[in-house]
C-alpha cells in the first residue's frame, strides 16, 4: 500500500488514508508511517484492543461513516501484521501457545541457533497468564520497526510465523517460512515451496524446520516486480 500512496502523491491524485487504529502502540503503528515516510492518516478510528467481534463492529461502523461522508470512487484495503506469533487462535489457547514455544525449543536443540521472537503485546500477556516457560535458546525481544524486521527476516535461516504478510515477505526475500497455522491465505507461497504449514504441533514444527533447512530456496517470486503501485493506478485511471 505504501507504493500506491507514493504513486498517488506523485500524480497529485485526490486520496485519503483511513487507519482503523487496531494496532495502536508506537512499535505496531506509528513506526511504519515514519520509516516508510507515509503521510499521517486523514482518519484514525482508534479502535484499539477488543475482541475480534467488537473490533470488527467498530471498524465497520466507523468506515461506513467516513465513506458516506467522502463518497470515494475507489477503496483500496490493506492489512499489515509483523509480529511473529500474534493470532488470537494461537495466543489464547494454552495448548497451542505451549506447542509453539516447545517447537522453538526443539529447533534450538537441533540447530544450536537462537530463536529470536519480537513479542506481540497479546502474546506476552498470554504467556504470563498461562505461566508458560520460555525454552532455552528462545529470546523474546520488543517489537521491531518495519525496516528492522525486514533486515532480520533477510538474514534468518528460517522464519516461523502466523502472519500472512510475513509469509509474503519471506517468499520475496528467499527465506524459508514455516507457518504456525493449518491454513493460509497465501497458497502460492506453499505451492512454490517457499512456505510450509506446520500448525502448532511441536513435532511438525521440528520436522518442518529440518526439511526447510536443506532446501535450495530457489523458488520464483510470485508477487510481481515491485511496480504494483504504478500498475494499480494505471488501471484505476
Amino acid at each position: 500500500m505504501s507504493l500506491i500512496i507514493r504513486a498517488a502523491e506523485q500524480c497529485n491524485l485526490d486520496f485519503f488514508v483511513l487507519h482503523t487504529g487496531q494496532h495502536y502502540s508506537y512499535e505496531m503503528d506509528k513506526v511504519f508511517f515514519q520509516q516508510l515516510e507515509l503521510p499521517r492518516a486523514t482518519y484514525n478510528l482508534d479502535v484499539g484492543s477488543a475482541s475480534h467481534g467488537e473490533q470488527t463492529a467498530e471498524m465497520l461502523a466507523g468506515i461506513e461513516r467516513i465513506l458516506i461522508k467522502e463518497k470515494p470512487n475507489i477503496v483500496l484495503v490493506e492489512g499489515v501484521f509483523l509480529a511473529t506469533v500474534h493470532r488470537q487462535e494461537n495466543t489464547d489457547k494454552r495448548e497451542k501457545l505451549a506447542g509453539i514455544l516447545k517447537g522453538f525449543g526443539l529447533i534450538y536443540e537441533n540447530f544450536d541457533l537462537p530463536v529470536i521472537c519480537p513479542i506481540h503485546p497479546r502474546t506476552e500477556k498470554m504467556i504470563k497468564l498461562f505461566n508458560l516457560d520460555i525454552p532455552e535458546g528462545t529470546s523474546l525481544i520488543s517489537p521491531l520497526g518495519f525496516l528492522e524486521f525486514l533486515q532480520m527476516e533477510s538474514n534468518a535461516k528460517i522464519v516461523l510465523t502466523d502472519s500472512g504478510g510475513v509469509q509474503e515477505e519471506t517468499c520475496i526475500l528467499g527465506v524459508p517460512c514455516l507457518t504456525l497455522r493449518d491454513n493460509t491465505e497465501r497458497p502460492e507461497t506453499v505451492e512454490i515451496g517457499a512456505n510450509t504449514l506446520v500448525g502448532t504441533d511441536l513435532i511438525k514444527i521440528e520436522e518442518g524446520a529440518l526439511k526447510s533447512s536443506t532446501g535450495a530456496n530457489s523458488w520464483e517470486n510470485p508477487f510481481g516486480d515491485g511496480r504494483a503501485g504504478e500498475k494499480i493506478l494505471s488501471i484505476i485511471n
